[in-house]
């Protein structure tokens, strides 16, 4: 944990560093969390040092591309760009897939259908948050917007999750601050239902 939190301490945003103390109170809980529940393999890592010798369909949404030029050491078969939470828009990827693993970069958006996808062909799923501002990356579910709600599909959580501590401090102060708080909700949802 110190050691992960000297690094995010050297990683600044404006002058300052670019966590709070409750990114720190969250590191620390992972460990637990993984005991009681299953959180995926969490690896830090800069994006330059993943090596990678499968094919990879790499599931991104709009800009993330840009983001990643130069970042990234391995170049992906497939990109496939997000733009949409349905079932038919996920469907639509599984006769383009050329990979023999699924990345998703991003937010909940490329994470969910990535999950879905990897599900539904029976490939190893790696997930790379751009910010930790949602849960995808911890869960087992992806939510998909059908009849004007949101509903969730039993898919499968990652089976590692990187994290680039770079990439993901550089999001705003408002969405990581935010992350935190919603990624902790997993960890106390399950004894949230029994008080409810």
């Amino acid at each position: 944990v110190a050691r992960i939190a000297r690094k995010l301490l050297e990683v600044q945003s404006a002058g300052k560093p670019v966590f709070l103390k409750q990114h720190l109170a969250l590191l620390r809980l992972l460990p637990l969390m993984r005991c009681s529940w299953g959180v995926p393999p969490i690896q830090y890592t800069s994006l330059k040092h993943i090596h990678e010798d499968r094919a990879v369909d790499l599931f991104v949404t709009d800009g993330i591309i840009d983001v990643l030029r130069g970042r990234l050491s391995f170049s992906p078969t497939r990109v496939h760009e997000v733009s949409e939470a349905t079932i038919r828009h996920w469907d639509s990827f599984l006769s383009d897939m050329l990979g023999e693993v699924v990345y998703a970069v991003g937010g909940g958006l490329a994470v969910d259908a990535a999950k879905y996808v990897a599900r539904k062909t029976g490939r190893p799923l790696v997930c790379i948050p751009t910010a930790i501002s949602v849960d995808a990356f911890f869960t087992w579910a992806s939510g998909h917007r059908e009849d004007g709600c949101v509903r969730y599909l039993e898919t499968k959580p990652p089976d590692v999750v990187v994290v680039d501590l770079e990439l993901a401090g550089s999001g705003p102060l408002g969405i990581r601050s935010a992350g935190v708080t919603d990624v902790l909700s997993i960890a106390t949802g399950r004894h949230d239902w029994k008080f409810a």
